[in-house]
């Protein structure tokens, strides 16, 4: 799904926030194209996990639910979430469980439903994955900046980064959806 360039891209604008030989928990790994490359990239032990096993690649998978990471406090020095919260029927918890099995960063990657075609980008979205890819699934839960920010604020999690983003698909066409990219710390 993910080139190799894409995944290094990703790689290459955590670096600062990233260190080699790093623990790192791939939060919603899907396939697991960017967990190989952050252990690739970052010479790093990586795991993934997931609530459901869909890898393609070979790497330490666990799979989870949305309440309880089957991990000991403080067990990662960097947590990995990207463009998962919004899948999630509660983004809070799941930040409070990557807060608590964190000893380091906390990356996010998500789309936003700020401008108008952002927010028919993510509405089409949460139609279309609800239709073909997990069609037992509710309402996907895209969130505004000032949203997660508030809920950031609310975990006690601090804002180190924070940049906002449109991308290219695959296919090197523009894809209107704005994005964000954050790096939290504990308070």
């Amino acid at each position: 799904m993910y080139s190799s360039r894409y995944v290094r891209g990703v790689c290459r604008e955590c670096k600062p926030f990233i260190k080699s030989s790093s623990k790192i928990l791939d939060l919603g790994c899907g396939r697991g194209e960017t967990t190989c490359g952050l252990r690739e990239y970052f010479k790093s032990e990586v795991i993934g996990a997931d609530i459901q096993d869909v890898r393609t690649k070979n790497f330490p998978f666990q799979i989870i639910n949305e309440k309880d990471l089957p991990f000991e406090d403080s067990s990662f020095d960097v947590i990995f979430i990207r463009y998962v919260l919004h899948h999630t029927q509660d983004p809070i918890s799941i930040l409070k469980e990557a807060k608590r099995v964190s000893r380091g960063e906390i990356i996010i990657y998500e789309d936003l439903p700020e401008g108008v075609f952002s927010k028919i980008f993510c509405e089409i979205h949460g139609l279309t994955f609800g239709l073909f890819l997990q069609p037992k699934f509710k309402k996907l839960n895209f969130k505004k900046s000032s949203e997660w920010k508030k809920i950031f604020a609310q975990l006690e999690l601090k804002i180190v980064f924070e940049k906002k983003f449109f991308s290219f698909l695959e296919t090197c066409l523009f894809y209107p959806v704005q994005k964000i990219f954050f790096v939290l710390e504990k308070q």
